[in-house]
């Protein structure tokens, strides 16, 4: 069985044809080469650069004094103003007023 597995793998190698790079080949490579040579030679230029300048040494104490400080307190006004929660306990009074004058009339039937 093994034999005939090799027979049948010769055969299939003979049947493939050897691969042949392209004829440019070499010239692909180098160019590849050659291209990531400049590009590591730009990035070692632009590496060793000098830092870009900071901030002035008071650049923060500048700023802030620019800043005006705001003097108004906040005032915090209710959602629901005392007009409303007066309004809403004189309905609630008026609606135990009924149901209190309801309940004695249903008491008082003959």
């Amino acid at each position: 069985m093994k034999t005939n597995k090799k027979d049948v793998f010769k055969k299939v190698l003979k049947l493939a044809a050897a691969d042949t790079p392209a004829a440019n080949f070499t010239e692909s490579v180098m160019d590849t080469i050659e291209a990531d040579a400049v590009r590591e030679a730009a990035l070692k230029a632009l590496l060793q650069q000098p830092e870009t300048e900071g901030p002035a040494f008071n650049f923060t104490a500048n700023v802030m004094a620019q800043i005006t400080v705001n003097d108004q307190s906040v005032v915090f006004k209710p959602i629901i103003t005392k007009k409303v929660w007066y309004g809403i306990a004189a309905v609630t009074l008026v609606f135990l007023v009924l149901i209190g004058l309801s309940n004695s009339a249903k008491h008082q039937v003959p």
